[in-house]
Parts: C-alpha cells; sequence; structure tokens
C-alpha cells in the first residue's frame, strides 16, 4: 500500500512532459512599440509578475519584455496588459471604452478624455482627517461619481453601495459606456467570476481518543490513547474566482463519510475484605460513524507543474451511529493472588464516551496537478474536535490525522 501511495505522490512531483509544457505557457500576443501584434507563446506568470514583465516563449528559448520595450501583451483566453498607463508598469486593462477601467496590483486607475485618475481605497474616517489637515480631497467615489455624472442620472447613488473590488468597478464602467452609446470591450469578458468544480477524494483517517481522568477530562477505566485507522470516502465543492487577483484563492466544502472502533481492556484487583480478593474485567468498545463537514480556505502556489497548496478552516462532525458497550466481569478468590478467581458476575452496559456532535479547527497541506479533463492531488490534514454536546460525564479528547488523494472535475 505504501509503494501505491509513493507512486502517486512521484507521478505529482515529475509529471509528463507534455502536461508540464501545456499548464506552463498559454497562447497570446505582443503589442510591439510600433503597434504591430504578435501572436505565439507567453509563459504564465504569478499576478505581481504579470505587472513588471512580459515572458515570451519561443521553441525552447525565453525572452522577457519590460514595459518600455512593448505597447502592451495579453493572453488569448484571459487578461490584457498596456504599458501606456503608468512608466514601468504593465497595467492591467480591464475595460476600453468612453471610461476605461485599469488595474495595477490593488490600485485602480480610471481614464476619461485622455486624463488619468487614480482611485485609492482610503477609508472616509482617514479622509474626514486629511480634510482638516490638508483641506478637501477627495475619496474614489467622489471621483468616479464626477465621472459618470454627464451620463447617469444619479451618480451619487451608483457609487453609494461600490465596492472597492473589480467586479463592482467593471459593472458601473460598462454601464457608464453602455449609457453613452460608446462601443467597448470588456477583458476577460468570457471568464466567469466564480468557477465550481466537484470532486471526489479518499483515504486513511487515523483517528486518535486522548484520555486523562488525572486531569479530569478522562474516563478512570479506559487506557491513556487510542488510535483508530480506516478508510473515509467524500465529495467536495470548490469555488474560484478567475476574474480577480485571487486566482490561487478558492473556498472548499466538503463531506466526509468515515468509521473508527476503539477498544480497551482493564483490570482492576482490589481488597475490600479481610480473607478474599476482588477482580474486574472491563472490555469497552466504541464503535463510531461520522458525517464530517470540513469547510475551508486554499491558497495554491505554482511549484514548476505542480501545485503546492494550504487551507485550513473549521470541522463540523456528526456521528451518526455511536455505540458506546462495555462488557464487566466480576471475579473473587481467596487472600492470596495464587488463589484462582471464580467469576460471580457478569453484566453489560451502554456508556457514552464519544459525544454525538464535534466542532474544531483543521489544516493541511498538500499537491495538485492540473491535467486536460480534471485535478488531482494529495493532502495531509490535522483536525482537532471539540466536542459540543456535553454531560456528566468527562470526554477524552479527538484529533485525526488523514491522508486524502483528491480528484476534481
Amino acid at each position: 500500500m505504501r509503494n501505491y501511495w509513493f507512486i502517486f505522490l512521484m507521478f505529482l512531483i515529475i509529471p509528463p512532459a507534455g502536461v508540464y509544457a501545456q499548464k506552463k505557457h498559454e497562447q497570446g500576443y505582443l503589442i510591439t512599440k510600433e503597434g504591430d501584434t504578435i501572436t505565439g507563446t507567453l509563459k504564465r506568470q504569478t499576478i505581481p509578475e504579470s505587472y513588471k514583465a512580459c515572458v515570451f516563449v519561443s521553441g525552447n528559448t525565453e525572452r522577457t519584455y519590460l514595459p518600455h520595450e512593448l505597447n502592451g501583451y495579453g493572453y488569448d483566453q484571459g487578461a490584457n496588459f498596456s504599458s501606456q498607463l503608468i512608466d514601468n508598469f504593465f497595467a492591467e486593462t480591464l475595460v476600453i471604452g468612453r471610461l476605461n477601467l485599469y488595474r495595477i496590483f490593488d490600485t485602480f486607475y480610471i481614464t476619461k478624455d485622455g486624463q488619468l485618475y487614480r482611485l485609492d481605497n482610503i477609508p472616509e474616517n482617514t479622509l474626514r482627517n486629511l480634510d482638516k489637515t490638508n483641506g478637501k480631497r477627495k475619496g474614489w467615489r467622489d471621483i468616479v461619481s464626477q465621472l459618470i455624472s454627464d451620463c447617469l442620472p444619479e451618480p451619487e447613488k451608483e457609487v453609494e453601495s461600490l465596492g472597492y473590488m473589480e467586479n463592482h468597478l467593471v459593472e458601473l464602467v460598462t454601464k457608464y459606456n453602455t449609457c453613452q452609446g460608446w462601443e467597448y470591450t470588456e477583458y476577460k469578458e468570457d471568464l466567469p467570476w466564480i468557477k465550481f468544480n466537484f470532486g471526489l477524494l479518499t483515504g486513511v483517517n487515523s483517528t486518535s481518543i486522548r484520555n486523562n481522568p488525572e486531569e479530569g477530562d478522562g474516563i478512570v477505566y479506559m487506557d491513556e490513547s487510542y488510535t483508530s485507522v480506516n478508510p473515509a470516502f467524500g465529495i467536495l465543492a470548490s469555488a474560484t474566482f478567475p476574474r480577480t487577483t485571487a486566482k490561487r484563492m478558492s473556498l472548499d466544502g466538503e463531506l466526509h463519510f468515515s468509521r473508527s472502533s476503539f477498544t480497551t481492556n482493564t483490570l482492576d484487583l482490589v481488597s475490600n475484605a479481610t480473607t478474599t480478593l476482588h477482580q474486574e474485567y472491563i472490555r469497552s468498545e466504541i464503535d463510531l460513524t461520522t458525517l464530517s463537514l470540513p469547510v475551508s480556505v486554499k491558497y495554491t502556489i505554482p511549484f514548476n507543474a505542480t501545485g503546492l497548496f494550504f487551507q485550513g478552516g473549521l470541522n463540523v462532525e456528526f456521528n451518526i451511529k455511536n455505540d458506546g458497550k462495555q462488557r464487566v466481569e466480576r471475579s473473587t478468590s481467596g487472600f492470596y493472588e495464587t488463589d484462582r478467581f471464580e467469576v460471580y458476575n457478569t453484566y453489560y452496559e451502554e456508556i457514552a464516551i464519544a459525544g454525538n456532535n464535534y466542532l474544531g479547527p483543521w489544516g493541511g497541506l498538500g499537491l495538485q496537478r492540473n491535467f486536460t479533463q480534471f485535478n488531482a492531488g494529495m493532502t495531509v490534514r490535522y483536525y482537532y474536535l471539540f466536542r459540543m454536546d456535553h454531560n456528566n460525564i468527562a470526554t477524552p479528547e479527538f484529533n485525526r490525522i488523514t491522508l486524502n488523494l483528491i480528484v476534481q472535475l
């Protein structure tokens, strides 16, 4: 079994060369200083790198272009960048029309009639303090309101609930251009704001119980720790944001099904009389069938052809089957330990060691690779669980380590 996990890990880290080339480069174009367009292959870059340089690929050769060497560049299925806005930067072009919208890092810019306006996201209370010391200073909503006031009838209301976000500003700028009757181009229009992916996961759970009766959070007749290793299965849904700078982030929700079982045997030898010894043999069994609902934020870092991701969030668990049983066998003998014990009483009872509902934080990391029709990955996670339904019985601590294979469509 270990060999299969190792082979899968190596397949993620050392992929076929064709897969590597497919995801490392994209088809795009360069716009030269003379205004000519050169089509070809561009290297995929991180968001910060995209504002600083463009890498053109020809065969096995890569050439890096800086903003002063080009008028711009773009991807056939994505963003467009222009060097005509701010010196030494490629600005991402979001909308071109009568009113134009650009972005550099986390700052938005608007141009109208050849005039450039920078939209600084300054909090309102900071603006009020600046007003007191430096006179009136306009916030970004004031600037946008003024720019759209020659067409949209109530510009103040248009910007009142406007967020400093790409989708809000793109929607308003396109609305203004439509109002003016201008033809406009919205780059990335074919990309969705939110994209959902669904998948399956399978793996192994190692669930542990930590029992501390001396500290008041355990059961006196149980051992100090237990571990149950069992298979687990689940489904998942992931929301990504292709048109925003949060391309590396996703919101993930999952549903897991797993089982676990724990067994303990304890022997207690006591003397409560001068002529006899009493012995109690206790066998405790816990069988759990669990539904888990982990939700998380995942952040992926491209590493060659493989993505290294980190994720963390909250997990809610429901033990839909919670069987706790105990067999107690009492026996007695003569005063000496060498005397033979004879059973005089055996009985069974239900025990409530595990709770029905748990909540706790979790975190993990993993490797993921994008293929033509699906994504595949492997992740290691740690869960810590707090019991939500308390009773008068002290409750041992639960935690879990998982190793999972994930396939997303």
